[in-house]
């Protein structure tokens, strides 16, 4: 007995045999489309014309077509917040809240590569002794402390390192804001107008100078904005030494600067990202440490000690 709605096959009398045949495909394609033979198979695309589909069931199947109160309900915008949240077991990989104060780091582990980024401190202490012109510097194994507490440690390192020269000076002239400089002999290695020159005991115009001109082998400019003419007084050049660590950490190496002091500009120099300055050593002619620090801390004045941060 047919189903409701589903059309029985009726055997015509009337009709001849090929005719009562094509009668019971027509009426089996009927209760096809009306799903009284199972899941209704459709050779093409199926175009409402803008009219709904109604009363779809719970989906089974990831191929299965989705009623829009399923999807409100499973992928709607509060319910993937919730499992999409810090901490939950589908977060998203990166997902941060922007100035979300529960989210604030408390370290900068990611900044550790860049090294030369602060907050940083180091056990470095360095030990300085001089003799007949050089001076031995040692920069024992240490301990160099990242922003985010984390600990790297450094190798030993010595170096022997020349003392520079210190030249007398026989007079001074200032004139217009420039002062032109008499040597009483010529200093090993020769000054060229790249040499940073460190000027002591005139009480006119000591002071770290850029050499502006170079006259001849013991006379040579500077820009000044004081001072009266006047004799007497030494003038050197170099004895500044930088030592940094680059992000493998795995040796201590030393930049040589031809300056007679340390500088801000200098120190930023060395402390570009991926390397990070860790001492700095500055020696006069006779080996006595004028300044020196650890870490880009601030210099002090000890002779022949080592540098402390």
């Amino acid at each position: 007995m047919p189903l409701p709605n589903q059309l029985p096959k009726v055997q015509f009398s009337s009709l001849k045999p090929d005719e009562q045949r094509y009668m019971d495909q027509m009426t089996d394609a009927v209760n096809s489309m009306l799903g009284f033979n199972g899941t209704v198979k459709i050779a093409d695309h199926l175009d409402m014309g803008g009219k709904r589909i109604l009363n779809l069931g719970a989906p089974q199947a990831e191929t299965d077509a989705l009623a829009s109160g399923v999807a409100e309900g499973k992928y709607s915008a509060p319910v993937l917040a919730q499992q999409l949240k810090p901490g939950s077991q589908n977060s998203m990989v990166g997902y941060r809240q922007l100035n979300s104060s529960s989210q604030r780091e408390n370290s900068s582990t990611w900044l550790n590569n860049l090294l030369s980024t602060p907050p940083n401190s180091n056990n470095v202490n360095p030990i300085i002794s001089s003799s007949g012109g050089v001076s031995t510097v040692t920069i024992p194994a240490s301990i160099l402390q990242m922003g985010d507490g984390t600990k790297r440690y450094l190798p030993a390192r010595t170096d022997t390192l020349t003392n520079p020269t210190e030249t007398g000076i026989s007079t001074f002239t200032v004139s217009g804001g420039v002062a032109t400089v008499v040597m009483s002999s010529a200093p090993t290695p020769a000054f060229t107008d790249t040499t940073v020159v460190y000027i002591a005991g005139t009480g006119e115009i000591d002071g770290t100078y850029p050499i502006a001109t170079i006259i001849n082998p013991t006379t040579f400019t500077i820009i000044v904005t004081s001072g009266v003419s006047g004799s007497g007084g030494t003038v050197s050049s170099g004895g500044t030494f930088y030592y940094y660590v680059n992000n493998s950490f795995q040796r201590v190496m030393l930049s040589v600067l031809p300056s007679a002091s340390d500088s801000p500009f200098n120190r930023l120099g060395i402390s570009g990202d991926n390397f990070q300055l860790i001492a700095v050593i500055r020696i006069n002619s006779s080996g006595n440490v004028q300044d020196g620090t650890a870490g880009g801390g601030t210099p002090t004045s000890t002779a022949n000690a080592g540098s402390r941060f």
